[in-house]
């Protein structure tokens, strides 16, 4: 069989196959069981979360032939699947923003069904009409004519003219949950004959932020790789920075390591690591910290530190898209890294008497630790060996718990 996509061979044919969408699903069902179909639909929301495909099944649901709807096997679901129902026009708007396109479909909306008992106009990426081809629309989606209705559907609901939401019943499809996609993803692959952990459908969707259509692109990428999908090939194929080595850029920038910090980042970018996704993922991780009430980061970074970090780095994130953003990331977080001691550590050293006092408090924390060696080789901070040594101690003893 000629290879077929996978986010098209497994496009949702009927409201069950619709993923993460429950309520606008069950609307759209009892709409149709209960023959109250709208003049005019708006479906919204972020790509790949089925708002067309929703659209091309609520077709098909009130033109089937069949009893249950869609049937998928009579000669208007199978037209329509195929994009040949005389009756269901599908224009992207992208491509079609003119009022020509629009006055075309207006003639043609005049005209009573050919083959079935609806005609269906789906708009897509409506938002890119021009205002003329939206005036254009105003009558007839304000008084369609009998057994016409529209389906706008949207990435931008704030281009969509405030006239014509006042006509439509909206639909916000909203973006589906992690653990949701990754249940699909795994089905798919079982149905492929593919190898594929669980680890690596959730990091899919989670790379993916949500979307099914991208997260389905990207497993049929990855099948061909023709071996195991794993995390790791995931992250070393997309150029995905995990959340363990955030964590650990986030220590040392924390306890005064920078040079540490700037090791890592280095690495990763002669891996092929993007500087906007490792900026990306410790902004995203800072966030994520900050819900926890017990986690080994919040030993060295608040949350109100956590906060403005978040903040810096966001408000700087568009240096690490153009040009030298490999130097501008490592300016960043340098702006965010400590030079000095935290002052809740102060009183550490301070109970402190003398040299031996320091390597006995280590050695009570690092039991498992050559101290002596450690202290001999500790790097002063600012001349001072007791900060620096506080913040080894802590390092080593949070650094790999993530």
């Amino acid at each position: 069989m000629p290879y077929e996509a996978i986010h098209l061979k497994y496009r949702p044919q009927t409201l069950l196959d619709v993923i993460g969408q429950e309520t606008t699903t069950k609307t759209l069902q009892n709409a149709v069981t209960q023959q109250r179909i709208a003049p005019v639909y708006l479906f919204t929301g972020a790509k790949g979360t089925g708002k067309t495909s929703t659209a091309r099944i609520l077709a098909k649901m009130i033109n089937c032939q069949d009893d249950t709807v869609p049937c998928n096997q009579c000669s208007s679901c199978i037209n329509i699947n195929r994009s040949t129902h005389l009756d269901v026009i599908e224009i992207d708007a992208a491509s079609n923003s003119g009022v020509d396109p629009m006055r075309d479909i207006i003639e043609r909306t005049q005209f009573a069904p050919i083959a079935g008992a609806w005609k269906v106009i789906i708009i897509d990426e409506c938002h890119s009409l021009s205002r003329q081809a939206w005036q254009a629309l105003l009558k007839t989606t304000e008084e369609p004519p009998h057994n016409v209705t529209f389906i706008f559907c949207t990435t931008n609901e704030s281009e969509v003219p405030p006239t014509i939401k006042s006509r439509a019943q909206t639909f916000e499809f909203k973006l589906i949950r992690a653990d949701t996609i990754a249940s699909a993803l795994l089905n798919i692959a079982q149905l492929e004959q593919f190898n594929l952990d669980l680890d690596a459908a959730v990091a899919i969707a989670e790379a993916k932020n949500g979307h099914m259509r991208d997260s389905q692109t990207l497993l049929d990428q990855l099948f061909t790789l023709n071996k195991p999908i794993t995390k790791e090939v995931l992250e070393e194929i997309c150029g995905i920075v995990n959340e363990s080595t955030a964590y650990k850029i986030l220590v040392h920038l924390a306890t005064a390591n920078y040079n540490q910090a700037k090791l890592i980042v280095d690495l990763l970018l002669t891996r092929g690591k993007s500087p906007h996704k490792i900026l990306t993922t410790i902004v995203k991780t800072c966030i994520k910290y900050v819900t926890y009430t017990d986690h080994p980061i919040k030993q060295v970074w608040s949350n109100k530190e956590l906060q403005h970090i978040v903040t810096t780095l966001s408000n700087k994130e568009y240096l690490t898209k153009g040009e030298f953003s490999d130097i501008w990331i490592q300016a960043i977080l340098m702006e965010v890294a400590r030079m000095d001691l935290n002052e809740k550590f102060i009183p550490i050293y301070r109970a402190w008497e003398s040299e031996a006092d320091a390597i006995a408090w280590g050695k009570q924390q690092l039991p498992n630790h050559d101290i002596n060696a450690a202290w001999q080789n500790i790097e002063c901070i600012n001349g001072k060996k007791a900060p620096a040594w506080i913040y080894y101690v802590i390092r080593e003893q949070i650094i790999n718990l993530i």
